[in-house]
């Protein structure tokens, strides 16, 4: 799973990056810090979730997710909430809005759902599995990423 971060807060990129990795142990991140370093790693790779500040130096990132052929989800995050932030962020399709500072599992809950509903909004189905991690957590394994399956009568390795 590719994560984009676009945060020009370098605090918040640590933060954000402990907390991706806390809960998605196959996650790749990747940390941009403006708007322009955005609108160019999404031209040049589609990540399958961005988590991204409204602000970024000064250029509201609203205008980078706008387009209706967008597939891939966008968390918003703010330490500034206001009541227009909120309606731009839902009259866009796939897409939460998240107030800082919040919950590692607050951000977790997020990208999962958003990930459930656009597997199931883009490829007409789930592509994954949930199987339980090594603190018994569920995590989330993508058929994409599976390459070897060993089966020893009920249980697989």
């Amino acid at each position: 799973m590719y994560i984009l971060i676009a945060e020009d807060d370098i605090v918040w990129c640590g933060q954000l990056q402990l907390m991706i990795n806390e809960t998605f142990t196959n996650a790749e991140v990747n940390i941009v810090h403006n708007f322009d370093e955005a609108s160019t790693e999404i031209a040049e790779r589609t990540p399958d979730i961005v988590i991204t500040n409204i602000v970024l130096q000064g250029k509201r990132s609203f205008e980078l997710f706008g387009s209706t052929s967008r597939t891939y989800p966008v968390i918003f995050i703010t330490a500034y909430p206001n009541h227009d932030y909120f309606q731009q962020v839902f009259s866009l399709p796939n897409i939460t809005f998240i107030v800082k500072p919040f919950h590692a599992l607050t951000l977790a809950a997020a990208i999962k759902t958003l990930l459930k509903s656009a597997n199931t909004m883009t490829r007409g189905g789930i592509n994954f599995i949930e199987v339980l991690g090594r603190f018994r957590q569920k995590q989330a394994v993508y058929f994409d990423e599976i390459l070897y399956i060993k089966a020893d009568g009920n249980h697989s390795k």
